[in-house]
């Protein structure tokens, strides 16, 4: 009975053996562990590297963090440690480790490197640009992560009308709490000069005799981005072009506002009457106003040349009757537009285009 029992402990110590034996033969693709990605075998990177990757020390300038880690169960003297750069560039390797396998180094904040595992005899490529090597033969493991996309924006901006290419115009951004700018060339190009997070972001766009103008610029997450099986060494780049289009402010607005009598149907002139010019949401300057004159005339100078803009007549009182809201989208050219008001007692009321400039 005695040899029985030890016969079935010995069993269940092979069967389990075998087991996990057969879990640490994972196949060679992309796995995720939950954070950074390890490329190649799991179970074999796992044992073999263990790896505390650089802080994020924040905004700190010249601030410094370290990396450390530790190479287990190989011969010390028979492998090398090969470091690349976040943009898969070569950086170099370490041959020297502690007895017990242990190593560290200083980083500035920030830079993330990656690492190859790899007999000492091994040539490393001078980048990555095809992705890792592969874990067979001299490369033991690889360890690197992706969990990051490095956005970058870039565009043209143009006049919104005759497409020309439009130089001086200040870019700025707030990005992670913390600002910056940049200014376009001659050939009306920019450049964001910050790694971009994933997520959207507005810029603004501004210049004399032009409307200021946001523009939203969108970078995807990472998961939108990587497939599956797929590696890359570094933080995913992913760069969005924009191409701006802003408005000249070289249209001007006018016109009459008019009653009608409500007992005669004649039209007189509506002096004192409140005119708001709406701006789209994408032009920073929201609200224009102006009030009508002894004859009724409103005037607006200086207006964005666009066609996203709404002319407005809000509700007033006059006379116990009650006249407006009304209003109306318009599309302005550069050059006069007159647009005249005719507002209705109890409520209403329309416009009229009188004249606009010719559209080339």
């Amino acid at each position: 009975m005695k040899a029985n029992s030890i016969k079935l402990i010995l069993l269940t110590l092979l069967v389990t053996s075998c087991c996990l034996m057969l879990a640490n033969c994972g196949d060679d693709k992309v796995q995720d562990s939950g954070g950074p990605r390890i490329v190649g075998n799991l179970s074999q990177a796992a044992t073999m590297l263990d790896i505390v990757l650089p802080a994020d020390c924040g905004n700190v300038s010249d601030a410094d963090s370290p990396l450390t880690g530790r190479v287990n169960n190989v011969d010390l003297n028979a492998v090398k440690i090969v470091m690349y750069s976040t943009s898969g560039v070569f950086y170099g390797h370490i041959r020297v480790f502690a007895d017990d396998g242990t190593f560290s180094f200083v980083l500035p904040c920030g830079r993330r490197v990656r690492l190859v595992l790899a007999d000492s005899d091994w040539t490393p490529p001078d980048s990555l640009d095809d992705g890792p090597p592969d874990v067979a033969n001299s490369v033991l493991a690889t360890y690197w992560d992706i969990d990051r996309v490095a956005g970058g924006v870039s565009g043209l901006v143009r006049d919104a009308f005759d497409n020309s290419l439009v130089p001086g115009v200040e870019v700025s951004w707030v990005i992670s709490g913390f600002a910056g700018s940049s200014i376009t060339g001659a050939n009306g190009f920019f450049v964001v000069g910050t790694v971009v997070p994933s997520g959207t972001h507005g810029f603004s766009f501004s210049k004399t005799d032009y409307a200021e103008l946001v523009h939203d610029g969108v970078i995807p997450p990472l998961d939108d981005l990587v497939r599956e099986g797929d590696s890359y060494p570094g933080d995913y780049p992913y760069v969005e072009n924009l191409e701006v289009r802003l408005p000249p402010l070289s249209a001007s607005l006018s016109g009459h506002v008019r009653l009608i009598d409500p007992v005669s149907t004649d039209t007189v002139a509506a002096a004192n009457v409140e005119i708001q010019l709406l701006l789209s949401d994408r032009l920073v300057t929201n609200v224009m106003k102006d009030t009508t004159d002894a004859n009724g005339l409103y005037s607006f100078e200086q207006v964005p040349a666009a066609d996203t803009l709404s002319m407005v007549v809000p509700s007033f009182v006059l006379s116990a009757y009650t006249y407006g809201p009304v209003d109306s989208t318009l599309e302005l050219f550069p050059g006069s537009t007159v647009i005249d008001a005719l507002l209705s007692a109890g409520g209403g009321g329309s416009y009229r285009l009188i004249s606009e400039p010719d559209r080339k």
